[in-house]
C-alpha cells in the first residue's frame, strides 16, 4: 500500500492529467468530431465511468455548439469528474471547460469530403485545481468529413501545444483518429473509433487511461484504443448513444450520450 505522503502525490498527478489529453472526457461516445453540419444550435450530455487498477472515475460532459454560418461553429464543453482510489476521499468537481472553433473551407460534394481546421483551447477553469494543470491548452486540428447514403467516415488530425505546469514533465500531443458511423436502419446506426496518440507525458507506451481520461502519472506514453457504440435516431433532431473503449493496457470504459439539434443550419 503507498504510504499517505506518496498516495496524495501520486493522486494529484493523476488528477492533474486529466487536463493534459487533447480530448478529455466528450458529450460524445466518439472522439472524432465531425465538420460543421447542419445544425444551427446542439446541446447534449455525456457520462463516461472508466475502470482502472487504481479505482474508477466518471465525468460528466455537458455540450453547447452553436453554428451560425453554414461554414463556421463554436462550442463550449465543461465536465464534472469525479476520482475515487480506495482508501482515498474521492476528488469531485469540475476539470477545465474546453471551447471549441471549427471552420469548413471545403464543402463537400457528391465525390469529395468537406475538410475543416479546427482550434480548441482549454481554459484553466478547474475546481479544485487538482482537476486541471492550471496551464491552458492550445490544439489545432484538421477534420475530414465524408457522408456516404449508408455510412459516413471520418478522420481526425489534432496537434496539442499542452502547457507546462512546473511539477510535472508535459509534451506536445499529436493525435489521430478514423471514425465510421453504420446505418443499419431507420432507427439504429454502429459507431466505431480507432485513436492513436502520442503522450503528453515521458514514460513507456501503454499508460494507464481511457478515452481521454488521466494517464498514471508514473507512467505516461502514448496510447491507443477502440470504441464500439451504438446510437438511435429517436426523432430527425433526438440522438442516443452508448458504448464502450478499450486501451492496448486493458483498461475499459463504458460510455452513454444523449444530443438534441436545433433547425437544420443555414
Amino acid at each position: 500500500m503507498r504510504s499517505p505522503a506518496t498516495g496524495h502525490a501520486a493522486r494529484s498527478g493523476a488528477a492533474l492529467l486529466l487536463a493534459t489529453v487533447s480530448l478529455p472526457a466528450d458529450a460524445r461516445i466518439l472522439k472524432t468530431r465531425g465538420g460543421v453540419g447542419q445544425a444551427d444550435l446542439l446541446i447534449g450530455a455525456g457520462v463516461e465511468v472508466e475502470a482502472t487498477p487504481d479505482g474508477n472515475e466518471w465525468g460528466l460532459p455537458l455540450l453547447a455548439e452553436y453554428a451560425p454560418t453554414r461554414y463556421f461553429k463554436i462550442g463550449l464543453e465543461p465536465t464534472f469528474f469525479v476520482i475515487d482510489e480506495p482508501g482515498q476521499t474521492p476528488i469531485a468537481g469540475f476539470g477545465e471547460i474546453e471551447e471549441t472553433i471549427t471552420y469548413e473551407f471545403v464543402a463537400e460534394r457528391r465525390y469529395r469530403p468537406s475538410i475543416s481546421l479546427e482550434q480548441v483551447a482549454k481554459l484553466p477553469t478547474a475546481a479544485p485545481a487538482d482537476l486541471g494543470s492550471g496551464q491552458p491548452d492550445v490544439s489545432f486540428g484538421l477534420v475530414v468529413d465524408k457522408e456516404y447514403p449508408r455510412f459516413d467516415a471520418e478522420l481526425n488530425v489534432v496537434y496539442t501545444f499542452v502547457g507546462k505546469p512546473p511539477d510535472i514533465d508535459l509534451h506536445d500531443t499529436l493525435e489521430l483518429a478514423l471514425a465510421s458511423e453504420v446505418m443499419l436502419n431507420w432507427l439504429l446506426s454502429v459507431e466505431v473509433e480507432v485513436v492513436a496518440s502520442t503522450g503528453a507525458l515521458s514514460g513507456q507506451a501503454g499508460g494507464g487511461g481511457v478515452g481521454g481520461f488521466r494517464r498514471d502519472a508514473e507512467e505516461g506514453g502514448s496510447e491507443a484504443e477502440a470504441t464500439l457504440g451504438f446510437a438511435e435516431e429517436l426523432t430527425p433532431h433526438f440522438k442516443l448513444e452508448e458504448g464502450f473503449t478499450v486501451q492496448v493496457s486493458g483498461n475499459w470504459q463504458l460510455l452513454a450520450a444523449w444530443e438534441y439539434e436545433f433547425g437544420h443550419g443555414q
